[in-house]
């Protein structure tokens, strides 16, 4: 039997309400969506990243940057989410996503590495995530759900739960 497949996907977007192009200013040297990518990349258990942006010209310059950074992309609704996330498996296959956001730049590789194998102790569970109960700071909040089940919510999910991908999985599990 192979090994289950692990996507990390990095979702981005330039169009920030608070502080435009976040993702893309340096910090310390590299953008902040460099950081995040970097993270994922390192995580043990991962087996592939993908930049997970909009199809809105203002993200235009978030997908040439995951590009730079050799990290394919995916351009899907600016506020369907959840139909890049499926989107993502669709072109790249697997059987669990990890969740980030391109906004954390702190991301541990580690924590994101636990996470990977707590699912992989126990596959039968459709999420394992840090944020449920909040014993981290912000920043480092890390996701895991299977494809199976973000399939079984894109199914009826609306409004809220098609812009926070995992909120369906959790709000009525």
């Amino acid at each position: 039997m192979s090994r289950p497949r692990v996507l990390a996907v990095v979702q981005a977007r330039a169009g920030s309400s608070r502080l435009p192009g976040k993702v893309l200013l340096p910090l310390a040297g590299t953008p902040v969506l460099g950081w995040v990518v970097r993270a994922a990349r390192a995580a043990a258990g991962v087996d592939e990243v993908v930049v997970a942006t909009s199809i809105d010209p203002g993200d235009d310059a978030v997908a040439d940057l995951a590009g730079d950074l050799g990290v394919p992309v995916v351009r899907g609704s600016e506020h369907d989410v959840l139909s890049r996330f499926l989107l993502a498996v669709q072109r790249h296959p697997a059987d669990a996503v990890v969740r980030l956001t391109a906004d954390c730049p702190m991301l541990d590789p580690a924590l994101i590495g636990q996470v990977v194998a707590l699912w992989r102790a126990a596959p039968d569970q459709d999420y394992v995530a840090t944020t449920l109960v909040r014993t981290l700071p912000r920043g480092l909040d890390v996701e895991l759900a299977t494809v199976g089940a973000l399939r079984r919510v894109s199914a009826t999910a609306t409004g809220h739960h098609r812009t926070h991908v995992t909120s369906g999985l959790y709000a009525d599990p």
